[in-house]
């Protein structure tokens, strides 16, 4: 049964609203919680939360399939590069899929999206979709290289 065409209009006006009462909640934890970091620790951290790029596709694949096409719809405009950004996440799927339990070879995919994304670096206009989208693509791809 297709699904009434104002489904993905309303996904979207959620997901909009979902980002602007979280970018409030983030700026006022901000200012009442200061962030105390330590980037030995941080680094430490990350180095023993490292997952594998299986269980990195399984944890951000869902989402990933729902936020790039909105994200690329939405900010295209005046985000260009994230055409490119989609095209090379198309391809990372597709290979991974077709690699089975195989790890694919998506070295060339990575490094294109370092280069384009300034190595995941978030543009100051836009919303937390693509903010999320970049974190975890980055996930991603340290996963990728880990293992």
């Amino acid at each position: 049964m297709p699904l009434p065409a104002d489904i993905p209009r309303a996904h979207t006006i959620l997901l909009h609203a979902y980002n602007v009462l979280f970018s409030f909640y983030k700026r006022d934890a901000r200012v009442w919680l200061p962030e105390t970091v330590n980037p030995k620790k941080q680094e430490e951290e990350e180095m023993t939360n490292t997952l594998t790029f299986d269980e990195a596709m399984k944890k951000h694949l869902q989402t990933l399939e729902l936020y790039v096409p909105i994200v690329a719809r939405v900010h295209g405009a005046s985000h260009p590069e994230f055409h490119e950004v989609r095209k090379l996440y198309d391809t990372i799927v597709k290979k991974t899929k077709e690699a089975g339990s195989i790890k694919p070879d998506l070295s060339e995919e990575f490094a294109k999206l370092r280069e384009i994304t300034d190595t995941y670096r978030v543009p100051e206009d836009v919303c937390e979709s693509y903010e999320a989208v970049y974190e975890m693509l980055a996930e991603l791809d340290r996963a990728y290289r880990a293992g």
